[in-house]
């Protein structure tokens, strides 16, 4: 599989952007402003950084750091209501991750949270130093717009409830999408929780699902499959040792012309036919050895029992669970 950090996965479709207002320094210190009501804010401060507090009242201020500031107060994702920007965030709706030099200042980063092109500034961040009610996230510029010409991962301060999960905690994603976790797949209730940036914020990304052939709707028009995933699968470097994640979940695969088929060479765990995984270079096929969980609801055609393992081969522990039970790969006697 893959090793990246994933996406924010949100779609900003409108940014509400009105004068930009004024802030502290923004380091916590005496003179701080960030933790100040939007209304007690002093006039307009040629100092304001990117991610501050800032007052929409006068709509021609120009405080903000860079060319075009804009004084952002709320976001809208998708077809939800809008959410506001605590005491508002101050930033630049003109910025470009070709330049050497973008226009977000010293704390900020010029970045596109939902691959869509669009850029702007946030503030920079690193865990546990957003102000309050921000979190900081992980997004990644569109590779190619960016100096180096392969994706960058950037961490902004963005609202904490743009999170759903935690992912240092297991069993709590009970929805997915909006729906019932239970309802989609094969009755478990509890989705994955993948994490979403250096402070613990997640989204409840992956569906559940039982090693055999066909238990995954398709994901985003493709196909999927059901694998054994820890949190480090999903997300590369970015995911943390403490990271709940680890389970059978479904996870998207290449179309049906350019799956490898059982027995033949592959690169990435997700790189083979439905019901296979790649295992030291070779897809296998998948297996479950001893008693698989079943799960009260759900929908009867995910609940296909795992397959026997072709003759010659036997079930292995190729995700090194080390319980009697486990979900493995045919691997040769």
């Amino acid at each position: 599989m893959q090793s990246k950090v994933l996406s924010l996965g949100v779609l900003l479709l409108l940014v509400q952007a009105l004068g930009c207002g004024n802030s502290g320094n923004g380091d916590g210190g005496v003179g701080d402003m960030r933790t100040v009501a939007p209304d007690m804010l002093p006039a307009c401060n040629p100092m304001l950084s990117v991610g501050d507090p800032c007052s929409n009242k006068n709509k021609k201020c120009t405080g903000c750091t860079g060319t075009h500031p804009v004084c952002l107060t709320d976001i809208t994702l998708g077809m939800s209501n809008p959410i506001s920007l605590d005491q508002n965030y101050c930033s630049n709706t003109s910025c470009d991750p070709t330049k050497s030099l973008d226009t977000c200042g010293d704390s900020g980063k010029c970045a596109d949270l939902d691959g869509s092109g669009t850029f702007q500034c946030y503030e920079q961040c690193t865990k546990g130093k957003c102000r309050t009610n921000y979190s900081c996230f992980t997004t990644s510029n569109d590779p190619a717009r960016t100096v180096t010409m392969t994706p960058t991962s950037v961490h902004v301060c963005l609202p904490s409830e743009l999170g759903d999960c935690d992912p240092t905690r297991a069993m709590q994603c009970t929805t997915i999408g909006g729906a019932m976790t239970s309802t989609i797949t094969n009755g478990d209730q509890y989705a994955g929780c993948i994490r979403n940036g250096v402070d613990n914020v997640g989204r409840c990304q992956l569906i559940p699902c039982s090693i055999g052939p066909g238990n995954c709707p398709p994901l985003g028009g493709g196909p999927a499959s059901c694998f054994y995933l820890v949190a480090a699968q999903v997300q590369g470097s970015g995911a943390s040792p403490t990271d709940a994640l680890k389970g059978t979940f479904c996870f998207g695969i290449p179309p049906a012309a350019m799956q490898a088929a059982v027995g033949a060479a592959c690169t990435h765990l997700n790189d083979c036919v439905d019901n296979a995984s790649c295992v030291m270079g070779t897809c296998r096929q998948s297996c479950y050895q001893g008693t698989q969980p079943t799960f009260m609801g759900g929908m009867a055609k995910y609940k296909n029992p795992a397959t026997a393992c072709p003759a010659g081969t036997t079930c292995n522990d190729s995700s090194q669970i080390g319980t009697a039970s486990f979900p493995g790969a045919c691997i040769p006697k």
